[in-house]
């Protein structure tokens, strides 16, 4: 009887050693299976371009894709950004999947010594090689879409290198240049990294932009002499809106053409402190003065009650540029008192056309001396 309990026990132990759990999975049948992209600088250029081919073969067969560098993110098929390597974070997120695991990669796995056994033994990987050859691109643009005529365009640029690369043959500089079209509007020289990639801001002024509208910008690194030159340009669209100068003459134009009188130009939003700004406002008014005689006719500045002592020093400056010759003072509904419209009525003669209290379309009323001197020892106006 021992001799039969003993060759029952060999038995079950020859079992579990030809089937190990710790080691062997076992996968449901139809389960959706996982790829995980390698979306680091290292594979950046032709290589990704293999690996996102080898992705997309797999997601046209069921699969779910998702990129990996230094986290893990949805598919898609921009280009690589980030500068770290980290497997082991995607393949955690994956453990909770029973489909199959597929990494598509370079092989160049940052955290690879750190990821458990456990974690390695699940996944099948494809390597896409990494060809020795020289290869330097621009990583990523970014800065303003929305600009005027009078503003500088700020582009922040990511450019790197990679692969094998030989002394003396020039390819340790480049020059980034920002073209639209066949104008270059831009270019500045650059030092090219051993690897990685480095940023600089290239800057130039929206007028060298010849026309208004979504324009598309191509940022493109030359003089590297590279391998694989379809990643040395970024495009980046930006919108640029007509001068406000501009659009006053158009409006006037357009007016006279269509028998209209009067017309209003808002040019709210300005601050008295910025000079390009005040200039704007200055050339408004010339416009509109060499257009139609004696304009503009009117020009009302709307004031905050709430300014304070300040709104004196706004009024001064804006009668200075823009000739002003009336106040709008809003807010007096609440707790504020307007005694600026006092300091104003005296130190700059100007009188108060309308006071605001509300919101309503009805809450612009005429100014009553008599009204505002009353509420101001009155809890309400």
């Amino acid at each position: 009887m021992p001799l039969v309990i003993l060759r029952v026990i060999s038995v079950l132990a020859l079992i579990l050693l030809l089937w190990n759990p710790a080691s062997s999975r076992t996968l449901p049948s139809g389960d959706q299976p996982i790829v995980l992209l390698d979306a680091s600088l290292s594979l950046d250029g032709a290589p990704f371009r293999a690996a996102l081919d080898s992705a997309r073969t797999h997601a046209g067969r069921g699969a779910l894709v998702w990129r990996f560098g230094t986290g893990v993110t949805a598919f898609d098929s921009a280009p690589p950004r980030d500068g770290a390597t980290r497997l082991g974070p995607a393949l955690e997120a994956a453990a909770g999947r029973a489909g199959e695991v597929i990494v598509v990669s370079d092989g160049r796995i940052d955290d690879a010594t750190t990821i458990p056994p456990d974690l390695l033994r699940r996944p099948r990987v494809i390597v896409i090689p990494r060809p020795d050859a020289f290869d330097a691109y621009v990583a990523s643009v970014d800065g303003r879409r929305h600009v005027t005529r009078s503003d500088t365009v700020r582009l922040s640029v990511s450019y790197g290198a990679g692969g094998k690369r030989d002394t003396g043959n020039g390819k340790r500089n480049g020059t980034l240049t920002v073209s639209l079209g066949d104008r270059r509007l831009a270019s500045q020289r650059v030092s090219l990294p051993d690897s990685g990639t480095l940023s600089t801001e290239l800057t130039f002024p929206v007028s060298r932009v010849p026309f208004p509208g979504w324009q598309v910008l191509e940022v493109h690194l030359d003089g590297v002499n590279d391998a694989e030159s379809r990643d040395d340009a970024r495009l980046f669209a930006i919108e640029v809106s007509l001068e406000p100068a501009a659009v006053v003459f158009d409006a006037i134009v357009s007016a006279k053409a269509k028998g209209r009188d009067p017309v209003l130009i808002d040019t709210a939003g300005r601050l008295h402190t910025r000079v390009n700004l005040m200039n704007e406002l200055d050339k408004i008014c010339r416009i509109a003065a060499r257009e139609v005689p004696g304009a503009p006719h009117d020009v009302l500045l709307v004031l905050d009650a709430t300014v304070g002592q300040n709104g004196v020093m706004q009024a001064r400056e804006f009668a200075s540029v823009a000739g002003v010759n009336g106040i709008v003072l809003t807010k007096l509904d609440g707790t504020a008192k307007g005694g600026v419209a006092v300091a104003i009525a005296n130190d700059l003669k100007l009188p108060i056309r309308y006071v605001g209290v509300g919101e309503g379309i009805d809450d612009l009323v005429p100014f009553s001396a008599d009204e505002y001197v009353n509420g101001l020892f009155e809890e309400k106006w």
